[in-house]
């Protein structure tokens, strides 16, 4: 999620929290505590979308900048309650306990990290915050509300059906596109909802537009309907499609079943099911069948309202709406347009228009235009057609209020009427003239009926453009369905990748497999450059196809996988390649898919590695009934689920906790026969933590056991690591002469297998074992090859070897040069590397007491302690601490 600009806005409103992104970083801030707030709330107010209505809703009390930007600052806070420990601490102290003068090296010493970690770990927080904030404010899914729209002479029919639907049965609206159907269902709705608001808390009214190709999926809608169930007391269904979404087809009887269920629960609280659209479901389509099936059996427990050109769906009562009568039209011109339309003209607009609203909203709106009534019912005589008229009144718009109505079309639905402000005089017109409109949640949008036409008037070049910022615009609020849609009309289908790679987990278990599936079929994988993105896009469908249960599919898609993906990419494919042969009872390939994602793996992610082995252990068990090997993978998943939770604690700072993982997992590993890859990985990451943490000793026998087992399977690249591990832990283990051989071996190695980093390293710690042994012209020819390989991370340690030849050949001033040196390439923006920079202070303070420099000493001491004790490192605390005892420091 790095690149997600909901994240990075979270992490804005986050320093402006701070005060960092209002006031700057200066320590003096002459301003009282509580006129400060108000500032930054504010500013927050005015500067971040995330303080608007479409996003925070409900939760603004009072419609000022600072009203809005208090309401944020306060969810966000709330969220940060469903934050692990670690994050939320950070949080809170590095933003919301911010006062002025707090620097970010007294921020990371109060939290336990470096303060490069620190950098580090705060677009990792803020991401974190972004998902709970996300959670807590925005819904799962947007549910749609009901529009309030100008009625004129639809009262007696709004009230028929109020008194069917309040009877008990289920009511059909029919009529020509523009009659008024919607519009006399948005009042019913209201008017339902505000009848029934005092008995029952929440809302009484479900409303469901259906889009051809969007929503029109049975899992959107009982995900939309069990959203709602859930606000209103009934979270069964809720919390059933999400159980299984993503765990294959969705299981629709069960579902369907337990949405009756909800509904039962719910039976006496008045609520009203209203579907618009209706007519847009084929029947011959099992989907649309199974909505419509659904549909005419939910008014047993709920109230039914459908919405459509025709009666599609069977319901107790039918009201087909003829256009308005001839006194009706006269007050609808009347209340537009005061004086502006004769009787006779009146009169011609009903005859031409035969009383349809959305023709007479044309009518006037181009009267507004300043056409006469005269001219404009001439010209609308000729062509009473929605379409022809909506052409004439188009040429007659100005350019700014045509571009905004492009804008808009490309939206299927309300998109955040913030992100028009700076076009709002142009938008406010467009409302006016009854071409756009705006809901009570901060949204607006394109009239529907209009839409099509506005389309057919952009070019090609248009429509990629306004599509590209709408994608901006949902990706920014968190509407990533909606967003994908827009990259790949855009054009921008690797974008459209990287975005579902992102969210896909969260989107699936909110029922958007099929939708997203449809859109990423769209795709033309000859358009994707990259053999990583066209092996994505292979393998999205595939995870997409077996959740909807097309086995067959996804294994046809992802065997089309091309050579030359990241190691990531292929164990993906291999696990869902996988998952599905088991889905087509093939369990030896099965098997031999989940090995191949293990295999895939250079540098193992635990997590993803522990699931495949427990997908093995499962074969092993339910297919081949084979107890041993079933055991022993297990065993493995077991390892790699331990080594998750010691990387998770490492990265909170918390090494006790992290080597407490590890060793629970040690006998485990150490019962598991065989040379498996997790194993080698396991006993490496072990050792890394005990010989940085200064027990070498317990290390170096690990890392010869990972490296035996990487010498059994072949693997050479993976050994190269080990080498260079084993070097350093030799040397913090004072056996230099052992060092320097290991490293040469590594070195050796590294001919054969090309790694610039890795040999990098062998030569700094080459160099430094030459250097302990007194082998100064070798150590400095081993440091100067470090330099030629421009590799960043290992030049502060090669820095810091020419420091300690420099000092034994008596030259300090050159010493003091290099360890200063080391220093600045340690503590650059490119690394902020404190492993590397505390041994160059202290190695900086005893040249300043070879020559005699004794307050300098005493400085670049309290740095190297200062740096050890920010990363726990106990061991080199308490050597700093007795060479400052040695020198008579302390």
């Amino acid at each position: 999620m790095g690149s997600d600009a909901f994240a990075q806005e979270v992490m804005r409103v986050l320093r402006m929290i701070a005060g960092t992104g209002v006031f700057g970083r200066g320590r003096r801030q002459p301003i009282q505590p509580n006129e400060r707030q108000r500032v930054i709330d504010r500013c927050i107010g005015e500067r971040s979308f995330l303080a608007a209505p479409y996003v925070l809703g409900r939760h603004i009390q009072g419609d000022t900048p600072e009203a809005r930007g208090r309401a944020l600052r306060a969810e966000l806070l709330r969220a940060t309650d469903a934050l692990d420990d670690f994050t939320r601490t950070l949080i809170h102290r590095s933003f919301f306990e911010r006062v002025p003068g707090d620097r970010d090296d007294d921020i990371a010493l109060d939290v336990g990290l470096a303060r490069r970690s620190l950098y580090r770990q705060w677009p990792i927080a803020a991401e974190k915050l972004a998902r709970a904030f996300a959670d807590l404010v925005l819904p799962p899914l947007r549910a749609e509300r009901p529009v309030r729209r100008p009625m004129v002479g639809r009262e007696d029919l709004v009230s028929r059906v109020l008194a069917d639907l309040s009877e008990g049965y289920s009511v059909s609206l029919a009529g020509a596109a523009g009659i008024g159907k919607t519009t006399v269902g948005a009042a019913v709705a209201l008017a339902w909802q505000q009848r029934h608001a005092q008995a029952y808390a929440g809302e009484r009214v479900f409303w469901y537009t259906l889009r051809a190709g969007w929503n029109d999926w049975l899992a959107s809608f009982i995900f939309a309907m069990a959203y709602f169930l859930r606000l209103n007391g009934a979270p069964n269904t809720w919390r059933q499609a999400a159980a299984d979404a993503g765990h294959g087809p969705l299981r629709r009887a069960p579902l369907i079943g337990v949405l009756r269920h909800d509904l039962g629960e719910l039976a006496g609280e008045r609520l009203l099911i209203v579907l618009d659209e209706a007519d847009l479901l084929h029947l011959d389509r099992r989907e649309h069948r199974e909505i419509a099936n659904l549909l005419a059996d939910l008014y047993h427990t709920a109230h039914l309202l459908v919405i459509g050109q025709r009666p599609l769906i069977k319901t107790d009562r039918l009201y087909t709406l003829p256009g308005m009568s001839r006194e009706q039209v006269g007050q609808m011109l009347e209340a537009a347009l005061p004086g502006a339309f004769t009787p006779d003209e009146q009169q011609r607009a009903w005859q031409i228009t035969d009383g349809n609203p959305i023709l007479l909203c044309l009518l006037i709106s181009l009267c507004q235009t300043g056409t006469s009534a005269s001219d404009a019912l001439s010209r609308y005589a000729e062509s009473p057609s929605i379409e022809q008229m909506f052409g004439y009144l188009w040429e007659r718009l100005p350019d700014e209020e045509r571009i905004l109505l492009k804008q808009l079309a490309v939206f299927r639905a309300p998109s955040p009427q913030h992100a028009w402000i700076g076009q709002a005089d142009v938008l406010d017109s467009l409302i006016a003239r009854g071409l756009a409109r705006q809901d009570d949640a901060g949204g607006v949008e394109l009239t529907p009926h209009f839409r099509p036409f506005v389309l057919a008037r952009m070019t090609g070049e248009e429509r990629i453009a306004h599509h590209a910022k709408a994608a901006l615009v949902r990706e920014a609020h968190g509407e990533y369905v909606a967003a994908i849609e827009h990259f790949i009309e855009a054009r921008r289908p690797d974008q459209a990748l990287r975005l579902w790679a992102a969210h896909s987990s969260a989107e699936i278990a909110r029922g958007q497999a099929a939708s997203v599936k449809t859109l990423l079929d769209r795709i033309n994988i000859g358009d994707l450059d990259e053999v990583e993105n066209r092996n994505a896009l292979r393998a999205f469908r595939g995870q997409l196809s077996l959740i909807l249960g097309d086995g067959a599919s996804a294994a046809r898609e992802m065997e089309q996988a091309e050579p030359g993906s990241s190691a990531a990419m292929r164990a993906f494919i291999e696990r869902l390649l996988g998952d599905a042969y088991e889905l087509l009872d093939q369990p030896e390939r099965a098997i031999h898919h989940y090995r191949q994602a293990i295999e895939a793996y250079q540098v193992e992610p635990e997590r993803a590695v522990s699931y495949q082995h427990a997908q093995l252990s499962y074969m092993y068990d339910k297919h081949l009934r084979d107890a041993d090997k079933a055991e022993s993978e297990a065993k493995l998943a077991l390892i790699n689920a331990y080594s998750a939770y010691a990387q998770a604690a490492l990265i909170r700072g918390d090494f006790d906790a992290a080597l407490a993982h590890y060793n629970t997992a040690r006998p485990i590993a150490d019962s598991v026969p065989g040379n498996h890859r997790s194993l080698s990985t396991f006993y490496a990451r072990l050792a890394e933590l005990l010989w940085q943490r200064g027990r070498p000793d317990e290390a170096i026998p690990l890392i010869e056991k990972s490296m035996a087992i990487e010498r059994a399977r072949g693997e050479q690249y993976r050994l190269l690591f080990d080498y260079s591990m084993l070097s350093a832990a030799l040397i913090v283990a004072g056996r230099h002469e052992e060092a320097l051989a290991q490293a040469e071996a590594g070195l050796a190695l590294a001919k054969r297998i090309s790694s610039q980093r890795v040999t990098a390293s062998l030569l700094a710690n080459a160099a430094e074992a030459c250097a302990y042994l007194g082998q100064l012209d070798k150590a400095e020819s081993y440091a100067a090859r470090v330099f030629e390989l421009e590799v960043s991370q290992s030049v502060p340690y090669a820095f810091a070897v020419l420091g300690m030849i420099a000092r034994q050949r008596r030259q300090h001033a050159k010493a003091q040069e290099y360890f200063e040196m080391a220093i600045r390439a340690a503590r650059s923006e490119e690394l902020r590397d404190p492993m590397g920079e505390a041994p160059a202070w202290r190695w900086l303070a005893i040249v300043h007491l070879d020559q005699g420099q004794r307050s300098a000493a005493m400085d670049a001491f309290a740095q190297a302690l200062a740096l050890y004790e920010s990363m726990k490192l106990e061991h080199e605390v308490e050597a700093t601490r007795r060479l400052m005892a040695e020198a008579g420091l302390v």
